[in-house]
């Protein structure tokens, strides 16, 4: 998006390799603040917002340090990488700052009074013939029937709603590639429609809710 837009806009000219990889880098965060900056001028022709926004800027600062730093934590933590120990498991970071804030707004009370009393009969049911031995997202230990069903409760819908924060993301950004395609057709650039391959986007949360997989082909 940001080169197409100064590809069309003044200078009319793309950014080079240079100045772009060394301004942006694989910083999520900088590249959507530019995206931000830069819609404003297209606001009247966009019709998607984040829907949460203090929520989706939290975990975009998760993703943004995943894409810069914290996609090889595993292999750094193995192999002793310098400065590990600055570094936040992306895993944990993302319970402990995005899915324990979906379970407080998602996770209705009634809701958790279903799970408990499903926990308990999963644990009575099964008690003395399987044992716990795991550990959460955050670390804790997990050693029982009961809240190992709870978890995994809980975990569905941590996933459910963390896919839905990741599609606005993705919309927020991507729907600028639609306005551009039939602005550059007043300029003397010859762009392809890059907005296609992000149309599946193009939709409600509640569509992204309902889906069981993404497909381009939709």
């Amino acid at each position: 998006m940001i080169l197409i837009d100064d590809k069309i806009s003044p200078p009319f000219q793309y950014p080079t390799n240079t100045e772009f990889k060394h301004k942006y880098g694989h910083d999520l965060q900088k590249l959507f603040g530019e995206v931000e900056a830069r819609r404003v001028k297209y606001q009247s022709e966009l019709k998607w917002s984040l829907p949460d926004r203090d929520l989706a800027l939290t975990a975009l600062a998760v993703l943004s340090d995943f894409a810069k730093s914290t996609r090889y934590y595993n292999l750094d933590v193995l192999t002793g990488a310098p400065n590990i120990d600055s570094k936040r498991d992306p895993v944990e970071a993302w319970y402990t700052t995005v899915a324990t804030e979906v379970l407080k707004r998602k996770y209705s009370g009634r809701q958790k009074l279903k799970d408990a009393a499903e926990a308990e009969f999963l644990e009575k049911l099964i008690e003395g013939k399987a044992h716990v031995l795991f550990t959460a997202e955050d670390g804790t230990h997990i050693g029982s029937i009961h809240d190992s069903a709870i978890r995994a409760k809980q975990a569905k819908i941590i996933q459910r709603e963390s896919t839905v924060i990741s599609a606005c993301l993705a919309r927020h950004m991507s729907e600028v590639l639609f306005v551009l395609h039939y602005q550059q057709s007043t300029s003397n650039s010859s762009i392809p429609p890059l907005h296609e391959f992000f149309s599946i986007f193009f939709n409600d949360e509640r569509d992204f809710r309902a889906w069981k997989m993404f497909s381009i082909a939709r």
